[in-house]
Order: structure tokens, then C-alpha cells, then sequence
């Protein structure tokens, strides 16, 4: 929440907008009703990152604006237009942290301490993600760095664990597509790309900005996804769909006899990804307050926001209702921002600097 610019480099944004994408794939919890066929699945989750990709090369089309962040280039284009702006992401992506943490708790109390109240694993864990957010961005990606190969390790474990009960022949029952069950998964991939935001709102913490850390985070996070969600499928087969938490049925059932308790590791590194994921949202949130306030009035309105994050968080993990309402208005909601204010900011641009010429 530090006011003074601070800045890291394109693979450590990277990493990070890698490791927040990956707790949407950790922490994912099987809907009831869920109808859609996995080869759609796989089909909408690629067109979806795809569309997320044209989304963040629009930005750099915006030519001379690069030195900022959109919060900042819509209020030099229209001031109003930027302060709505500025607001609405900050209330989005504070929903966005709230749904993170809760579906970190949900996954802990609800997978592994069933007996134990929620506000045990709450708690620390929200103040070990604010401590996180007042050092800084510096910090966090250093962070994000270690815990990325850590992760990378994990996953190459349960890949090495799991190999023996894959069944390369069941793919072909998964190969089917239908464009409808397409159509849901594209849209479903695309509104809960919470990471596309954050990182037109973190641009400015890159000292040489490049549409390469959008192209670079298009590949690892889609190839991670698809691999994960083949790996899934061809280990557990049918039984994927009757688990809550796929991801973890996976790590539980890998069959490695040097390791044991392999669920106790994970469990780890999964707590290190929400770390990121959360205190990233939150660092984003706090740097669109700056554009969304006057300077006087920063740290009373962040201050503000964090603790109606805290009060919000507290109260969702406790009602699975209001959960699921928190996720229904962060998910509907925050794409209408770039799938709205981007065209219409390219388009300012456009005509600020034809006048220019003129």
C-alpha cells in the first residue's frame, strides 16, 4: 500500500499473474449442475485466455500511453470517466480478494479441518495478506519467485505420482465438442479472468513495459490449465466429477511410496499461492484508490476499503449464500470494464491525438 512507485520485472509480474490464475485451478470447486463436456471445457477455456490476450494487446495499442496504468490514461482522457472507472475496479477487485480468501477458507474447512471454526485459518491468514500488501510489490515478487518454483516442484510431483494411473485411450470420451457448452466456457474463462485487470492496473510497476508479459502469461497459465485439467480427468476419469475439490482428490490419490502424506505438501504451496493471489488483488486495489481519491484522502479511503474487505470476508466465509453472491457480483460485473472502457478509451485516444495532428 506503499504510495512511492516501486518496480519489478516483466517475469515476475508474470509469475505473479501466473500464480494468482493458478488458485482459480488449486481451489476449484465442482458446481452442482455442472453439464458442460470436457472437450468444450478445454476448447472455452483457451478461446477465453485467447480473448483476455486481445483484451491486454489492446492496451498497447494505445500508442504514448504506456507510462500508465488505465486508471491513470482514462482520467487524463476524461476525468469522470476515469474516476468511475477507478472506483468500480476498486470495489471489483476488493470482491475479487473477498471471493479468494473465502474460497481459500472453504477449502480448508471444508477438505481437510472439517472440525475446526473457520475464523482459525481466517484470521492469520488475512493478517499475514494485509502485513504482505504494506511492504510492498518489491517484496511480493521476490516472494512469488520462490513460490513459483515451489509450486513448479509440487506439480511436477503429482505429475510423476500420477502417471501410473492415467489411461491415454479415455481421452478419446472426452474429445467431443459442442458449441454451446463452448459458448458457456468461453464466457465463464473470460469474466473470471480477474488477472487481466490486475495487470493493466499494475503496468506502471514495470520499468520497460512490454505486451510481452501478456503473451508470456497467455502461455503458461493456459498451458498449466490445460494440462491440469487433462491430468485430472485422464487419472480420475469419471471420478473427477464427484469430487469437490478435483485438484486435491489428485495430490491425495498420487502413488508415490518415497513420499508420503503427499496432500500435507500441497496443502502448503496452496496456502502460498492464496498469499499471492489475495495480496496481489489487494495491491492492485490499493494503486486504482490512488487514481480514484485525491492524495490527501488515500490512506483514510484504503484503510476504509481494507476494512470492509476484512468485515466482508469474515461474514461470506460464514454463509455459503452469501459466498456465492460475492462471486456473482465480482464474475458479472468487473468484465463490463474492459469489455467496455477499453474500446471506448482506444477510441478517446484515437481522437485526442488526431486533434493533436491537426
Amino acid at each position: 500500500m506503499r504510495q512511492g512507485k516501486q518496480y519489478i520485472g516483466q517475469n515476475q509480474l508474470v509469475l505473479l499473474l501466473f500464480l494468482s490464475n493458478l488458485f482459480s485451478y488449486l481451489t476449484y470447486y465442482t458446481p452442482k449442475g455442472a453439464k458442460v463436456g470436457f472437450g468444450s471445457s478445454i476448447v472455452g477455456l483457451v478461446l477465453g485466455n485467447l480473448a483476455a490476450l486481445g483484451i491486454g494487446m489492446l492496451y498497447f495499442a494505445i500508442r504514448g500511453r504506456l507510462g500508465h496504468n488505465l486508471g491513470e490514461f482514462l482520467l487524463e482522457q476524461n476525468r469522470v470517466v476515469g474516476i468511475v472507472f477507478s472506483w468500480l475496479a476498486a470495489v471489483f477487485l476488493g470482491l475479487a480478494a473477498v471471493h479468494s480468501v473465502c474460497g481459500f477458507t472453504s477449502f480448508i474447512h471444508r477438505q481437510i479441518y472439517t472440525q475446526t471454526n473457520y475464523l482459525v485459518f481466517l484470521l492469520p491468514f488475512l493478517g499475514v495478506a494485509l502485513f504482505g500488501l504494506l511492504v510492498g510489490i518489491e517484496s511480493l515478487a521476490r516472494t512469488g519467485t520462490l513460490i513459483f518454483a515451489l509450486t513448479a516442484v509440487s506439480l511436477a510431483i503429482v505429475l510423476l505420482g500420477t502417471l501410473p494411473n492415467i489411461d491415454p485411450p479415455s481421452l478419446y470420451s472426452y474429445s467431443s465438442v459442442n458449441l454451446g457448452d463452448t459458448a458457456t466456457a468461453f464466457w465463464g474463462a473470460l469474466r473470471g479472468n480477474i488477472d487481466l485487470l490486475v495487470a493493466l492496473l499494475l503496468m506502471q510497476h514495470q520499468e520497460k513495459k512490454s505486451s510481452r508479459v501478456f503473451k508470456k502469461y497467455f502461455f503458461l497459465s493456459t498451458g498449466t490449465a490445460v494440462g491440469l485439467s487433462l491430468l485430472v480427468h485422464l487419472a480420475l476419469g469419471p471420478y473427477a466429477a464427484t469430487r469437490n475439490y478435483p485438484f486435491y482428490a489428485l495430490a491425495v490419490f498420487s502413488d508415490l511410496s518415497v513420499l508420503q502424506r503427499l496432500d500435507s505438501f500441497y496443502l502448503v504451496v496452496w496456502v502460498m499461492v492464496s498469499f499471492v493471489r489475495v495480496v496481489l488483488l489487494l495491491t492492485a486495489m490499493a494503486s486504482v484508490l490512488q487514481t480514484a481519491v485525491p492524495q490527501r484522502a488515500y490512506k483514510k479511503t484504503a484503510i476504509v476499503f481494507l476494512a470492509v474487505v476484512t468485515a466482508a470476508a469474515i461474514i461470506g466465509c460464514s454463509s455459503q449464500r452469501i459466498y456465492d453472491l460475492i462471486a456473482l457480483l465480482f464474475k458479472s460485473g468487473y468484465p463490463s470494464l474492459l469489455l467496455v472502457l477499453l474500446p471506448v478509451c482506444y477510441l478517446l485516444a484515437t481522437v485526442k491525438r488526431r486533434r493533436g495532428e491537426r
